[in-house]
């Protein structure tokens, strides 16, 4: 244990790291390689009581890192509605996941924090499973679509906020994958969606943005009927 009370433990196999120091804000994604037994994540966190009140920075980056590499495991399957003026049809997107990482798995742990003035930044592994192991490899190697986006929300909203940004930017890499890919606008969209890596994520402007790049699945398209 160290003095911060998070317990440290040297993975099997460590993924590659960009040696290169990033500026202050910025979000390392660090993609799973085909043949590694650990998935690896760094994730930073403001240094600021007002914005994350009395949680320790250890359960603000756990929490985070539960999130984002149950993405880029397990995915999130979506339901989109696009507008439809005419029809008085308002724009809607739904977000679930598709399962995700367990509050306090043992595979899920902190390798190392530091910080850098007012952020602290923590490295996270999670061991990969057999089947981990296979849907990573699976979304890696089938024929399926790629995105990008970027979505927002509130600097203030702390590790919600964070949250927020990314799903609005799944939102954004969906919304802009469909666009113009259907003759005539579909009613409904369903499907799935996986991180192909780790959300960039920086401050600007009182604001968390976040930008993903996405695997994604499409399993149902619903048309109007005749108007």
């Amino acid at each position: 244990m160290t003095d911060r009370g998070v317990r440290i433990r040297t993975p099997l196999l460590l993924l590659l790291l960009c040696a290169a120091a990033l500026p202050s804000g910025a979000q390392t994604p660090v993609p799973p390689e085909p043949w590694s037994d650990v998935l690896s994540v760094e994730i930073w966190s403001i240094a600021d009581r007002i914005i994350h009140g009395d949680t320790p920075v250890e359960e603000r980056l756990l929490r985070e890192a539960q999130f984002t590499i149950s993405g880029m495991i397990y995915g999130f399957d979506f339901v989109y509605t696009p507008e439809y003026r005419a029809r008085g049809v308002e724009r809607s997107f739904e977000l679930s996941p598709v399962t995700g990482i367990p509050w306090g798995d043992p595979r899920l742990v902190i390798r190392e924090i530091h910080d850098d003035r007012t952020t602290l930044y923590g490295l996270i592994d999670y061991t990969l499973s057999a089947a981990d192991h296979s849907r990573v490899r699976s979304w890696q190697q089938i024929d399926v679509e790629r995105a990008t986006g970027t979505g927002s929300a509130p600097l203030r909203a702390g590790l919600d906020g964070k949250i927020r940004a990314i799903e609005e930017a799944l939102h954004s890499a969906v919304r802009s994958h469909l666009q113009g890919l259907y003759q005539n606008r579909p009613r409904e969209v369903t499907g799935t969606v996986v991180l192909r890596e780790a959300p960039r994520i920086r401050t600007v402007s009182g604001t968390y943005e976040a930008r993903v790049r996405i695997f994604i699945h499409v399993t149902e398209v619903r048309k109007y009927r005749i108007f």
